[in-house]
């Protein structure tokens, strides 16, 4: 299924294509056409060693699942 960006006053979410038309639309939510995001945007140019070296720091760690357990359901048996 295509994932859709959907909005809603401020909220913003995103949503199956099929979820959208069944549940957000009837409820007054609209397709967000205005921002138009870049899974790596463009840094602004870095000026001293100290902040390339964070950069590169950042670009090479990798995204970890946030779990704080507070749900049995979450926990992996």
């Amino acid at each position: 299924m295509a994932s859709v960006k959907i909005i809603k006053g401020r909220i913003r979410n995103i949503v199956d294509e099929a979820l959208f038309e069944k549940i957000y639309k009837p409820n007054g939510w609209r397709l967000d056409e205005d921002t138009i995001e870049d899974e790596n945007p463009v840094p602004k140019p870095l000026q001293t060693a100290t902040q390339l070296k964070n950069y590169q720091k950042m670009k090479n760690k990798s995204q970890k699942h946030f779990d704080d357990k507070l749900f049995r359901s979450d926990l992996k048996e």
